[in-house]
């Protein structure tokens, strides 16, 4: 399996070969970083970088590359794990040693909230990277936020009346929302199929579950067993709720590897991605679409799949769909102009009760 299955199966390559390639589109990954001496990656690729990556309370240190909580600027988002270099090059990849990413001309802000065991230890810490978004995007101009991550914590339906320790992160998310940016979260890989993880589990977060992408016999990544495997078929490893909004394949993976070459992997942090740059081909077609029409699109798929336990059922990604879905859609409105179109409503109204009355 790896990017070489994944691409076409989602009609990825389709996309590009139509000529969209997320040029111009920005796609933020928060994650344990990037290594931009990765030949498939680097600059021109990554064009921003920061972090925030605690340690536990009550410590002052933390894990960004200056051994501090937060850390700007260049190499602050040293990738000292390897997860973020694998999801940055399923989004960017230039395709040289590694897979071709799904959309390889996107540009990545990368930042850094994950330690060297790809942990993170607060919540707070992706409330904050996503808060830095918020007040930077002025210059930054994200797009996209791929958050192939999630909490300990797993919930049933929606979380944003949650936990405590989800209101920034929430608030976060919702706001992100109002401001056109779409953020594209894992499910993760506990195996759970009436719960989910934060921040997948956000409403306004595209949640992301994994399938497999080819035929790759018995697998059992994440402690769990696929006997056989077959494409489309749902990761056991996978979470799925109510609250999962699509699939994509996730299993298995090759993409980017730390330090050079590539790895091979399994998860819905591998699925997420292939959502993400999906998202940027169908940005740079139409820059003005919405958050809401990006994931209504990104919905729009001849390919649906079923979660045997509960027999709920998923679109799968396909990205030549929702291209389409996307050329197709109605134009979001300005509140000038949907004013505009209210009053005009009105007075046909108006009218014809006039022209009933006059009969």
């Amino acid at each position: 399996g790896g990017l070489v299955e994944s691409v076409p199966l989602v009609n990825g390559d389709a996309v590009q070969q139509l000529g969209w390639t997320g040029q111009g589109v920005t796609v933020a990954v928060l994650d344990s970083g990037v290594d931009q001496n990765h030949p498939d990656i680097g600059a021109p690729a990554v064009v921003a970088e920061q972090c925030f990556c605690s340690d536990p309370p009550p410590s002052p240190a933390g894990c960004c590359p200056n051994g501090m909580a937060t850390m700007s600027g260049a190499g602050s988002a040293l990738d000292d794990h390897g997860h973020g270099t694998r999801v940055t090059g399923i989004i960017t990849s230039d395709g040289g040693v590694a897979p071709l990413g799904g959309a390889p001309d996107t540009e990545i802000v990368a930042i850094k909230v994950l330690d060297e065991n790809n942990d993170f230890c607060c919540s707070s810490d992706i409330a904050a990277a996503l808060d830095w978004i918020i007040a930077n995007n002025d210059t930054l101009g994200v797009d996209v936020v791929n958050l192939s991550l999630g909490t300990a914590a797993t919930f049933q339906g929606t979380c944003d009346d949650g936990a405590s320790f989800l209101v920034a992160l929430t608030d976060a998310i919702d706001t992100l929302h109002a401001q056109g940016v779409l953020s594209v979260a894992a499910s993760m890989n506990g195996g759970l199929k009436n719960e989910m993880a934060a921040p997948a589990c956000i409403a306004n977060a595209l949640a992301v579950g994994a399938v497999w992408d080819a035929s790759l016999g018995a697998q059992s990544p994440f402690g769990c067993l696929d006997n056989p495997t077959s494409a489309d078929l749902p990761a056991c490893f996978s979470n799925s709720s109510v609250e999962t909004d699509i699939y994509a394949p996730g299993a298995l993976v090759t993409s980017t590897k730390r330090g050079g070459g590539t790895i091979t992997g399994s998860g819905t942090s591998f699925a997420a991605p292939l959502v993400a740059g999906c998202a940027a081909q169908l940005l740079e077609r139409d820059p003005s679409l919405t958050p809401a029409q990006l994931e209504a699109a990104l919905e729009t798929s001849p390919s649906w799949i079923t979660e045997p336990m509960f027999g709920l059922s998923f679109p799968r990604l396909d990205c030549q769909a929702a291209l389409q879905t996307s050329i197709t859609a109605v134009p979001s409105l300005g509140p000038g102009a949907a004013l505009a179109l209210a009053a005009a409503l009105l007075a046909a109204v108006g009218w014809a009760m006039r022209t009933v009355k006059a009969g």
